[in-house]
């Protein structure tokens, strides 16, 4: 870990601290011509109104510090096994997807980075025609050795990545908490196994990091800017898959949709995306034929 990553990996620790209050730190760093290292060592620097801390925040950072050295937080993550990487080792097109994430925090197998990736996603209820979906795009996206990413929560999302793994895949599950943590509860032995097959885990938020609501509409940018296409299989009219589809549209990238049963609540969003312009997708050959019509331009896809 360079001395870069590791000071923006203990920032982000710091409890009180955001994205936001990093980001507005580097900037500020970077107008005084200092290394935001050099922070860890004079907290005098701390109170330049560039930094706009408050009292609470600079509070909580003595409280890290005094805990804390940069080396020793960055042995604590080794002794977690989790590798923490820069925007500089992001894939490309996380790298460049709007408000990409500052640092990516790491568990498991980091050879499922490697593109091209497909994100899957949709309702937490399924239905049965839902999942009968979800395992036949899926097991096509397999077998073109795509790699499936979701997030790794109930419903179409964990059955994404338990058909990418029972066919013998890749998958990628980014996660909107911390490594320590795990929700719902029930999916920590499911997790455990995930890793244990060889895929990966990607955060950006520091390990114990407990799951909080707004963290998993950060988690869907993630989702969907690593992914060359994003694919709504069931959602209803207002479910947060929608928000998955937004963020990959705002990337430029291919957004896709099953269509379903006419009466269906579970395809109200779908349909809408389908109406929109989103491509209606129906196997996982329709999605490899898109994104590879894309791969010079992944982007005005939908």
């Amino acid at each position: 870990m360079d001395c870069a990553v590791e000071t923006l990996a203990a920032l982000l620790a710091i409890p009180s601290f955001t994205k936001l209050t990093v980001q507005r730190l580097v900037a500020g760093c970077l107008s005084l011509g200092v290394q935001p290292e050099e922070l860890w060592q004079n907290s005098r620097r701390w109170k330049n109104s560039k930094f706009a801390l408050s009292e609470e925040q600079r509070a909580s950072w003595n409280l890290f510090r005094q805990r804390w050295s940069l080396q020793g937080y960055a042995e604590y993550l080794d002794q977690l096994e989790v590798k923490v990487i820069g925007q500089r080792d992001f894939p490309l097109l996380l790298r460049e997807a709007p408000d990409a994430p500052l640092l990516l925090f790491l568990q498991g197998n980091s050879i499922c980075l490697k593109p091209p990736h497909v994100a899957v996603v949709g309702s937490r209820t399924p239905t049965r025609y839902g999942q009968w979906a979800t395992q036949k795009i899926v097991a096509g996206l397999v077998a073109r050795d795509v790699a499936i990413v979701s997030g790794f929560m109930v419903g179409i999302d964990y059955q994404s990545h338990q058909v990418a793994v029972k066919a013998g895949g890749r998958s990628l599950g980014v996660l909107g908490f911390g490594f320590g943590q795990m929700y719902p509860a029930h999916l920590k032995r499911a997790a455990a196994d995930f890793l244990e097959k060889g895929n990966l885990f990607v955060t950006e938020y520091p390990p114990q990091t407990e799951p909080r609501p707004w963290q998993f509409a950060a988690r869907n940018n993630i989702v969907a800017g690593l992914s060359a296409a994003t694919v709504i299989v069931e959602a209803k009219a207002k479910s947060g898959s929608l928000i998955t589809a937004q963020c990959a549209l705002d990337a430029g990238r291919v957004v896709g949709a099953v269509p379903g049963p006419i009466d269906s609540v579970y395809s109200q969003g779908t349909h809408q995306l389908l109406k929109q312009g989103a491509v209606l997708i129906c196997s996982g050959d329709d999605v490899w034929h898109e994104i590879t019509d894309a791969a010079t331009d992944p982007r005005n896809k939908m």
